[in-house]
C-alpha cells in the first residue's frame, strides 16, 4: 500500500502528528485482518463442591499452558448446580459428582453428549473431630455417645445420596436417622465435624485434605454403594466451545490427573496409573 503526501497538507506538528497516528492506525487495522491474537475467552465452571481445592490447584498449570484462556468456578452441590443450569445459567462447563445429574441435563439437550466423559472418581469415609477417639466399625455410630452425624443433604448433594445408599445396604439407617444432620455440600459436612459440632460425619476421601481438624476412621465398603464418578461436559450455553473443549481435554492430561490423585481422587477405571 502507498501512502502520498501533497505539499502544503502538513503544515503543522499537529496536522503531523494527526497524520501519523492514522498511518499507525490503519497499520494497526491491517495486522489485526491478518490475523493478530484475539481477546481472550473467560470460561465459567460449575463444579461440585469436593473438586473445589483440586481445580484451583491445576488453574495455573492451565492458564500457563493456555494464557488466552481464563477459567472461574461456581461451586455448589450438583443438584444445586444442576437447577442452576436448567435454569438457564450462562456456564460453559459442569463437572458433576454424580452421573444421574449429567443424565438429566443430556435428556433435556442442555449437554453437548459427544462431550461428556469421567474425569476422575472417588470414595466414601468416616471421619471424626481429631481430638476424639477413633471409630473403627459403622456399627459404632449406633453407640449412645455418637449423637449427631453429619451428612450431606439426600436430595441434592451427591455425597449424601452416596451416603444414603449405603446406609440403606447395611440397614443401619432406620437406626440412626435421628442422629443424622444435614449439609449442603459435602464442605459444609467437613466443616461441621472439623468445629466438633457433629461426632461423626460421612464425607469424600478427598475432603479429609482440606482440614487438619478431622481425621479418617475408615474407608466406606464400595460395594454398598454406587460408584462415584465425576463426569464432565460441556453445556449447550457455552460461548466459546473450542476453548471449553482445551479446558475439559486438560482435565484428562497424565500430569492433571497425577494432581487429582494427590488431592485423594482415584485413577479412572481401567486406568493403569497409581493411585
Amino acid at each position: 500500500m502507498k501512502f502520498t503526501v501533497k505539499q502544503g497538507q502538513l503544515r503543522t506538528r499537529s496536522h503531523l502528528r494527526q497524520w501519523l497516528m492514522g498511518v499507525m492506525g490503519l497499520c494497526l487495522l491491517i495486522l489485526g485482518l491478518q490475523g493478530c491474537p484475539q481477546s481472550g475467552t473467560t470460561l465459567l465452571v460449575g463444579a461440585a463442591s469436593s473438586l473445589t481445592d483440586v481445580l484451583e490447584a491445576i488453574t495455573p498449570a492451565f492458564h500457563t499452558a493456555h494464557p488466552t484462556i481464563a477459567v472461574n468456578y461456581n461451586f455448589a452441590a450438583s443438584g444445586k448446580l444442576t437447577q442452576q443450569i436448567q435454569q438457564g445459567a450462562p456456564l460453559d462447563l459442569f463437572i458433576s459428582a454424580a452421573p444421574h445429574y449429567m443424565d438429566q441435563l443430556e435428556r433435556n439437550d442442555q449437554i453437548h453428549p459427544d462431550s461428556r466423559r469421567p474425569i476422575t472418581q472417588n470414595r466414601l469415609v468416616l471421619i471424626v473431630p481429631s481430638d476424639r477417639p477413633i471409630l473403627t466399625q459403622l456399627t459404632d455410630l449406633t453407640q449412645p455417645e455418637i449423637q449427631r452425624i453429619a451428612v450431606g443433604d439426600f436430595r441434592t448433594v451427591p455425597a449424601g445420596q452416596y451416603t444414603q445408599a449405603m446406609l440403606t445396604t447395611t440397614q443401619l439407617l432406620p437406626t440412626i436417622q435421628e442422629k443424622l444432620v444435614f449439609g449442603q455440600n459435602v464442605r459444609q459436612v467437613l466443616a461441621v465435624v472439623a468445629a466438633g459440632n457433629a461426632d461423626a460425619g460421612i464425607v469424600y476421601r478427598s475432603d479429609v485434605q482440606a482440614s487438619d481438624a478431622v481425621r479418617i476412621a475408615f474407608t466406606l465398603d464400595p460395594a454398598t454403594y454406587p460408584e462415584i464418578l465425576y463426569p464432565a461436559a460441556i453445556l449447550t450455553t457455552t460461548r466459546d466451545r473450542t476453548a471449553a473443549a482445551t479446558y475439559l481435554d486438560f482435565l484428562l492430561q497424565p500430569d492433571t490427573q497425577r494432581t487429582f490423585q494427590r488431592y485423594g481422587f482415584m485413577p479412572l477405571p481401567g486406568s493403569d496409573r497409581p493411585s
